[in-house]
């Protein structure tokens, strides 16, 4: 199941592609199927990009790889970083949508 949410300051929101439904992170259910991926939009960026979390269950925890991947066709357009070894689900995806957001932050340095 894809999740989709909305890259800002203010609070994660992850929106269901399916139920159309809001929630914040600590509302949100662990996935029994995996790979698990996550695509976030990318406010005040070019439309044609969205954010992707691809969270992976290995025996010793999660592993989170995180891309920045064109919209339309899922190609990945540039990959910022793999965290390994999180104790779970929700933490897997809050250090990964802080990798996405610390390396959105950097660009805008630039």
């Amino acid at each position: 199941m894809e999740n989709y949410c909305i890259l800002d300051l203010g609070q994660l929101k992850i929106l269901y592609a399916q139920h159309s439904e809001e929630k914040t992170l600590s509302q949100l259910n662990i996935p029994t199927e995996f790979p698990s991926e996550h695509f976030i939009e990318l406010k005040g960026l070019s439309p044609y990009l969205s954010g992707r979390l691809t969270i992976n269950k290995t025996d010793i925890g999660y592993d989170t790889d995180v891309d920045i991947v064109l919209s339309e066709s899922g190609k990945i357009y540039k990959h910022i970083t793999v965290l390994y070894n999180s104790n779970d689900f929700r933490e897997a995806l809050d250090l990964g949508y802080h990798a996405l957001k610390k390396h959105l932050k950097s660009l805008k340095k630039m």
